[in-house]
Order: C-alpha cells, then sequence, then structure tokens
C-alpha cells in the first residue's frame, strides 16, 4: 500500500510538470493521506540504470546526471522530500534491488507484464523512438520480424528481452553489459544487429567514433 501512495504521488507530480503552461509552478494538492505518508517517510529511495546517457547514468563522483536526474531534483522539491539516489554499478542490480525493495522507486523503466508483479508504474514522463541498428552494409532493417534467424545484441534485462522472447524466439539473443560493448559488436560483425532508444544509440555510437554502424530500422 505505502508504495502505491508513493506512485500516486509522482503522478501527481508528473502531471503538473507536463501541464506547465508558464513559468511558476503551483503547489501540490495532495490528499490528507499523501500528505500523512510524506511526514512519516525521511526519504525516497531510487535506482537508476547507472550506464544509460543522455538520459541517466551515475558519473564518476557516484552523482546522478542526465536528464531524468532534473526531473527528479523538480519532483523532490515539489514533495519537500529528499530523493536518495542508491548506487549500482549496472542495470540488472538496479533492478534486482528494486525487486528487494532497497529502493522505492526506479527513475526510468518502461512497463511489462513481468516488472509489472513486483513494481507499480506512473504515466510515462519521457517518451522516445526505438531503432534498430547494424553495419553500413546492411540497407534496411523492416523491424524485428526481419531479424529471424539474426543475431541481436542488447544489454541484459534491458525491456527488449523481454517482448522478444515473446514475440521473436528465433532472434538469437547475445547479452552485453552495456550499450556500447553491444554497438562494439555490431561494428566487428560478430553481431547483425542491436537494439536501443534512438537517442542513446546515436549519441554512443557518437562517442565510440564508429564509421561502418548505422540506424538501420526502427521498432
Amino acid at each position: 500500500m505505502a508504495y502505491q501512495y508513493l506512485v500516486r504521488l509522482l503522478h501527481s507530480v508528473i502531471i503538473v510538470l507536463l501541464s506547465i503552461s508558464s513559468v511558476e509552478i503551483h503547489a501540490l494538492s495532495l490528499t490528507a493521506q499523501e500528505q500523512s505518508y510524506l511526514a512519516k517517510k525521511p526519504l525516497i529511495k531510487m535506482c537508476i540504470d547507472p550506464d544509460w546517457m543522455p538520459f541517466e547514468a551515475i558519473d564518476s563522483e557516484g552523482q546522478h546526471i542526465g536528464l531524468s536526474a532534473d526531473y527528479m531534483t523538480e519532483y523532490a522539491r515539489l514533495l519537500g522530500i529528499t530523493i536518495e539516489l542508491v548506487n549500482t554499478k549496472s542495470w540488472s542490480e538496479s533492478l534486482l534491488k528494486a525487486q528487494a525493495r532497497d529502493c522505492d522507486i526506479v527513475s526510468l523503466l518502461n512497463a511489462s507484464p513481468q516488472r509489472a508483479k513486483y513494481l507499480n508504474f506512473t504515466k510515462p514522463y519521457v517518451t522516445a523512438g526505438v531503432a534498430l541498428i547494424s553495419r553500413s552494409d546492411v540497407l534496411f532493417i523492416d523491424g524485428l520480424a526481419a531479424l529471424k534467424g539474426r543475431t541481436l545484441a542488447m544489454p541484459k534485462n534491458y525491456i527488449y528481452e523481454e517482448l522478444i522472447q515473446r514475440d521473436y524466439p528465433s532472434i538469437k539473443v547475445v547479452y552485453t553489459k552495456n550499450q556500447r560493448e553491444s554497438i562494439k559488436l555490431v561494428s566487428s560483425g560478430r553481431v547483425y544487429a542491436s537494439i536501443g532508444t534512438q537517442i542513446s544509440m546515436l549519441r554512443d555510437m557518437q562517442h565510440l567514433a564508429t564509421q561502418n554502424v548505422k540506424v538501420a530500422g526502427f521498432t
């Protein structure tokens, strides 16, 4: 029940932020139950993906950076509560801590039936297109169905894993520790393609200065 209150609180903040039409942000209108919950809670513990820029990351000094960090700063201000980062080394570790209740919230997470077994979800406050990348000599990838029998690299425990296992079991998945490693596998020709949010893929491709990898399709 406590986690349901927390989701409702964050949902209220999201609605306020998405409906702003001027510089001023008006005070939140919280129910008595929500106010009581916050009064008894010293802080909100948060897990993030520690290596997913420009959306979010944990920098060399252990600080939360990226797009979600700006949102969380605003949420904390509007709710009048501290949101404390739980330091993790990988996305898989963050999900394990969320399941173990070592963190109250996960900053950015796609909803799925499997994840809904142990988490409640607000409405999205960030949306992003999903891209498929390949070597430059691949003309076009017409969605995931075109990867039947092919190899696809992705970080372990990303949302695509669950969906591909369900809808495209013939795709051969190679797991990596992060998105940059997936891009390197594509560049070397060891896998046919990789999948990820377009903006983060393009950022990592630029960071790696890969010359033979491109966005070949979308899903």
